[in-house]
């Protein structure tokens, strides 16, 4: 009988964005057929020859996002192998490719992903497998693996990213978030022009966007649509972000 891991990496291999073997040795790693060290030489290793091997650092770093999304319980196997990639030396083996140059990092991934999800999350997009994850439970999973990576420093030391992260799982983790963003959305967003500066600046965050965030969490707080609790962690958050500004002067 298969476990939910394997059934997980069967339905994902019929999308044809992935690549089988990847995805097989993904599968290995997380059932304990594979240590971290192996799992990431074997997904690190350059084999298709008729691509640039820069070009499956996106789409590897795709698939643990997304199996991050979707199994919730295998966060931490996913950091411990993330940790392992990126200390692959570049090499003939590697196609020349370091894992952690800034075209080529997580992190990049990682942010073309969360406004994927988000965009999913405003037009209630359902994925059509067997083992589907709600879209509440995918947006909480996803910061809770993003909250795991800024506290083991994958997002390096940027202010905005790392504070931002934290500020978002402790506002909108908990209390049905998609209630909250889906009923709220669109007045928090109301005149806010997406080419404007509050969107743009090092890897889509900036002190502006940060005060724009600010300022809409403590707006947030005045709604009648929202229960006390929420209302005390939205607190909490603006509250943590002022020290965190205080702290960066």
């Amino acid at each position: 009988m298969a476990t939910p891991t394997q059934g997980w990496c069967r339905e994902i291999q019929s999308e044809q964005w992935t690549d089988d073997r990847e995805v097989d040795i993904l599968g290995a790693y997380l059932d304990g057929t594979l240590t971290a060290t192996e799992a990431a030489e074997g997904l690190t290793n350059y084999v298709d020859k008729r691509k640039t091997a820069a070009t499956k650092v996106g789409r590897i770093w795709t698939l643990l996002q997304v199996c991050a999304v979707e199994c919730a319980d295998l966060h931490e196997q996913l950091i411990d192998l993330i940790k392992a990639m990126t200390a692959c030396v570049p090499s003939k083996r590697t196609g020349g490719v370091d894992w952690t140059k800034q075209e080529t990092s997580f992190k990049e991934t990682w942010r073309e992903s969360y406004d994927s999800l988000s965009t999913s999350l405003q037009d209630k997009i359902e994925y059509q497998r067997a083992s589907n994850v709600p879209i509440a439970q995918r947006w909480t999973n996803y910061h809770a693996f993003s909250a795991q990576l800024a506290t083991y420093a994958f997002f390096g030391n940027d202010f905005d990213v790392v504070s931002g992260l934290l500020v978002i799982v402790a506002a909108l983790e908990k209390e049905s978030p998609t209630k909250i963003i889906c009923r709220d959305g669109q007045s928090m967003g109301a005149g806010c022009d997406l080419r404007s500066e509050k969107w743009v600046g090092k890897a889509g965050f900036s002190q502006k966007r940060w005060k724009f965030w600010k300022d809409r969490l403590e707006e947030l707080q005045k709604s009648d649509a929202i229960g006390e609790k929420v209302r005390q962690l939205l607190r909490t958050a603006t509250v943590a972000m002022g020290k965190a500004e205080r702290a960066k002067k």
